[in-house]
């Protein structure tokens, strides 16, 4: 997911709603593009006066749905007040497509054949030397699957400790994390009142054999200027196969965007 600050705007009216075209340094898109990409949270944008930052929401208006910027109290990051795109209409300072594509097979090809096998070996050293750290201490990591498992009796004794506290050490645990991003067009970014949004999380196909432990947190989170914060994360109906993440917020408290890590611990 990629957080893009628009610089400039292509519209054929004086209203949010005749907006046409948004871009950036080294990217342009169709309004309807950057609405479906908002929409699919696959990437955040962005407006930008001096230090002061709007977000950029998808509205419903008269004429359907078009792009605005989150209200702030700075005239300056309104959307309708950015300067057209330059006038040669390209963002690619001059390079034709038949450039950059050789550019890129370039840097593919210098990554994969430099930088890749110098990474690996930073990883395998690594590795190597906590591994020998452990084997110290009555621990190995395994060869194949890279995974930490317990041996020795200083490790058992431990084990023997936890239980009788009614502590039980699971025998290889398994995690799987994600991150999600709340809409501009979800309940909580309008109204007032209590309001909601869930999205049903899946886990990859036997990932776990019984429900595992969730924790959430908030990573990145707007409200509305003028308002009080106040917003509830937390995961329900948790099973093997999956949860639901529950966003929710209450009174006069407005959200435009919000985005939520995850991890899941289990077996």
């Amino acid at each position: 997911m990629s957080d893009l600050q628009i610089k400039y705007v292509a519209r054929g009216g004086p209203s949010h709603g005749s907006i046409t075209e948004v871009g950036g340094d080294g990217w342009r898109a169709s309004k309807a593009d950057v609405i479906a990409s908002l929409k699919s949270g696959t990437n955040t944008y962005f407006t930008r006066s001096g230090v002061a930052r709007a977000e950029v929401r998808v509205v419903k208006g008269p004429s359907g749905e078009h792009l605005q910027s989150a209200r702030n109290g700075i005239p300056n990051d309104n959307l309708l007040r950015l300067p057209p795109f330059p006038e040669d209409g390209s963002l690619a300072s001059g390079l034709s497509g038949d450039i950059l594509g050789t550019l890129k097979a370039q840097l593919d090809a210098d990554i994969a054949s430099r930088v890749m096998p110098q990474l690996e070996q930073f990883i395998d050293a690594r590795i190597k030397a906590i591994e020998a750290k452990f084997v110290a201490y009555g621990a190995r990591i395994g060869a194949n699957e890279k995974s930490l498992s317990l041996h020795g009796t200083r490790v058992g004794n431990i084990e023997q400790k936890l239980q009788g506290l009614g502590v039980h050490l699971e025998a290889r645990s398994k995690v799987c994390k994600g991150e999600v991003v709340v809409p501009g067009t979800s309940a909580l970014a309008s109204g007032s009142g209590d309001r909601d949004w869930s999205k049903h999380i899946i886990f990859p196909a036997g990932m776990f054999s019984q429900p595992p432990q969730i924790a959430t947190s908030l990573y990145r989170v707007e409200f509305e200027a003028g308002r009080n914060a106040r917003i509830h994360v937390e995961p329900n109906h948790v099973t093997s196969a999956g949860f639901d993440l529950h966003c929710k917020t209450w009174l006069d408290t407005r959200i435009p965007t919000c985005a939520v890590q995850w991890i899941a611990i289990g077996s």
